[in-house]
């Protein structure tokens, strides 16, 4: 997301948790802790984000022409012209 140019859109919506835990339903003990805050920007070069689903939809049509975004179609063929393989 951030090689997509979505790092301040996300930085003003969502938020990065520094775990998660899960914790038996009747007593609140916890049963596991799962690393993220830190130990996700180390091992993978960026924060792990909570955000809306909506949030994240205009920040990701926030980076594509209008044009090439179609809402409420059908789509019925795909044609492929050429195909491009990154090195």
């Amino acid at each position: 997301l951030h090689r997509l140019g979505l790092n301040d859109a996300l930085t003003a919506v969502a938020v990065t948790p520094r775990a998660i835990e899960m914790r038996r339903w009747d007593d609140g003990n916890l049963l596991q802790r799962t690393e993220l805050g830190g130990m996700c920007r180390r091992r993978f070069g960026a924060p792990y984000y909570t955000v809306h689903r909506a949030h994240l939809h205009d920040a990701l049509l926030s980076r594509v022409p209008p044009d090439r975004v179609h809402l409420g179609a059908r789509l019925v063929a795909v044609t492929q012209d050429r195909l491009d393989v990154a090195p």
